[in-house]
């Protein structure tokens, strides 16, 4: 049987935040399920998202470092941009 996971889960998993997943999915074509009749139920297969992060990461189309600026931006981290 096939484990689907919520975003929470897959965010602990692959130790990013959520905001990154919800971009991913938006702009970065990051495997995805709608389950339910109403579809609102958005789960993920880890298998697809290992497998679309190893294939990304070799033409570099997962944007990891413009996420990670943000969000240190927004917890106070990182360089003073002047």
């Amino acid at each position: 049987m096939t484990t689907f996971l919520t975003i929470s889960e897959l965010a602990k998993e692959l130790k990013v935040s959520r905001r990154w997943i919800h971009e991913q999915i938006r702009t970065g074509g990051l495997p995805h399920h709608y389950l339910g009749q109403a579809r609102r139920l958005l789960r993920f297969r880890l298998s697809e998202v290992v497998d679309w992060i190893e294939a990304a990461g070799s033409d570099g189309s997962v944007n990891c470092e413009a996420s990670s600026r943000r969000e240190n931006a927004a917890a106070g981290k990182g360089g003073h941009r002047g």
